[in-house]
């Protein structure tokens, strides 16, 4: 599933290395996604570990929430939003709400809502999303 991630087995649990926090979080289905995420970006679309931010805080009226995955571009401005279900689970449409809301506060150029499996990218234009085939890569 995922390639040179680091997992551990202590007291009957697997646990993950996140690339990011480094250290080990429990192999929930979601986490596995963040996980494999992260990597895709870094590998694949040329993102930096170190503007990615992880369960980054979003304001929603007057409640505090947490967004899975935030990337900023080369100049630190948000630039694409993640928001990770558990591996292989059909997103439903609170989780796009979900999604969409979080961006109403961050106002990233792109969301992506995946599974692990599939993914559903969007860039948002005039407050209006268009779906991408692919992520785009990191500038």
């Amino acid at each position: 599933m995922l390639k040179n991630h680091i997992i551990k087995k202590e007291n009957g649990l697997s646990y993950i290395l996140c690339q990011i926090r480094k250290k080990y979080f429990r192999c929930f289905p979601e986490e596995l996604v963040r996980q494999k995420v992260i990597q895709i970006l870094v590998e694949k679309y040329q993102y930096q570990l170190h503007r990615i931010s992880i369960e980054f805080t979003v304001h929603c009226h007057k409640r505090k929430k947490r967004s899975d995955l935030l990337a900023y571009n080369s100049n630190y401005e948000p630039y694409l939003l993640v928001e990770c279900k558990s591996w292989g689970k059909k997103p439903n449409s609170q989780d796009f709400y979900q999604l969409f809301r979080y961006h109403a506060y961050i106002k990233s150029p792109f969301v992506l809502l995946t599974n692990g499996v599939e993914n559903w990218i969007y860039h948002i234009k005039d407050k209006e999303p268009f779906p991408l085939n692919n992520i785009p890569h990191f500038i």
